[in-house]
């Protein structure tokens, strides 16, 4: 029992030793912050100061984007052929409606539309043809209904057979009859001359499409296919680009379909170290399902040099600006009892409980906090503020 009553005995002395230790040490600790603030009154921090004073406040979203042409054009074949001949190369300029691009089996195309006229004039002197018949048919039933009248009248005068007036009434018929046949071949060999022009006109078109020639104003970017290469319809040969007018594109998260108006919201950009401001120009009519985001556009109608198609743009959707009294956002501190900022007062400093807004290009909003304009905020030294701390103003921006 002795050794662990000694042992009792020798914890509780150390027990008492560690409380009398500790009771100094806090005495000393005292003592020493109130040596800290008496000499914390007299000494003067240095820290630097930014008056505060109104500015734009904007809330956006900032996103990445795409810089493209407004204006291009998948030029394609339109007959399917042989490419004979390609006008223009990567790099050249072409003007819509008059630069010659590229062409597609010209002879044969050419040789085509020859068969064609050729055929047509054919047609027309088949035409002709029925029709001189035709004159011919009217001619003979014009005699036979002379000679069945004339007969008609001898008959009555009892001069002419019963027979001859038989004979001459079945020559008119059948002289009848031939202008009706004659007249049919005619609109025949007429329809053949239509279907003959229609044809020609056909052949013509194709020729015609087998030269094609910008359909736009621009520059050539790609070039697909070579002379002697195949083109089927439809296949694309080159692709132009209007640079002049360029569009700006990105996918915005849906939740802001609602605030993204066309015309109305201003879409800040930068890209290739070009900077710009638009209005939005198109909001896609629906919302994308796989990925939550909807397309937005604007057009920059007069791009500056440092904008280039295919590049990235980085974009900032400002959804809400307004104008307010702003500060450094490096002058807001977070305490347990919410956001301060430090004011120079003369020699001392004045701790101000803020309420902050939006926070735009390093500076923050204050809401609802006793600074005046021009108030001088603290933004560097401020860590070792405390209220009514003595401050000296090294720089005064």
């Amino acid at each position: 029992m002795r050794p662990v009553v000694r042992r009792v005995a020798a914890t509780s002395a150390a027990v008492v030793v560690l409380a009398v230790a500790g009771l100094g040490f806090h005495r000393a600790r005292a003592k020493a912050d109130a040596l800290e603030r008496q000499v914390g009154s007299e000494r003067r921090i240095p820290v630097t100061c930014e008056p505060a004073h109104r500015r734009e406040f904007r809330e956006a979203v900032r996103l990445a984007g795409n810089i493209q042409c407004k204006d291009d054009a998948l030029v394609s074949a339109r007959i399917p052929g042989t490419l004979e001949v390609i006008f223009v190369d990567e790099g050249d300029g072409v003007i819509a409606g008059e630069t010659r691009l590229f062409q597609t089996d010209h002879v044969k195309l050419a040789k085509e539309v020859e068969v064609k006229r050729r055929e047509l004039a054919v047609a027309q002197s088949n035409l002709l043809e029925k029709q001189a018949s035709l004159e011919c048919s009217r001619a003979d039933l014009e005699k036979a209904e002379f000679d069945w009248n004339r007969q008609q009248d001898l008959h009555l005068r009892a001069a002419a057979s019963k027979v001859e007036l038989v004979w001459a009434e079945k020559e008119n018929k059948r002289c009848a009859s031939m202008v009706k046949h004659s007249e049919a071949l005619a609109a025949v060999a007429e329809a053949q001359v239509e279907q003959a022009r229609s044809l020609l006109a056909i052949a013509q078109k194709d020729l015609d499409d087998s030269l094609v020639v910008a359909p736009i104003t621009g520059v050539v970017s790609e070039r697909r296919l070579e002379p002697g290469e195949m083109a089927s319809a439809g296949t694309v040969v080159l692709h132009i680009e209007d640079p002049s007018v360029l569009e700006i594109t990105c996918h915005v998260p849906s939740r802001y379909y609602d605030r993204v108006k066309v015309g109305t919201t201003p879409m800040h950009f930068e890209g290739n170290g070009a900077r710009g401001v638009a209005k939005v120009s198109y909001v896609s009519p629906t919302i994308k399902a796989d990925m939550r985001t909807f397309e937005v556009r604007c057009v920059v109608s007069d791009p500056s040099s440092g904008l280039v198609p295919g590049a990235m743009a980085q974009i900032e959707l400002v959804l809400r600006q307004h104008e307010g009294l702003g500060i450094p956002r490096d002058a807001v501190m977070d305490r347990a009892t919410g956001r301060i900022v430090f004011v120079v007062d003369g020699e001392r400093a004045r701790q101000v409980s803020v309420t902050t807004g939006l926070t735009t290009d390093g500076y923050v909003e204050i809401l609802d906090a006793p600074l005046p304009p021009e108030a001088r905020v603290v933004t560097m030294g401020q860590f070792l503020l405390r209220d009514g701390s003595g401050v000296k103003v090294v720089e005064d921006k």
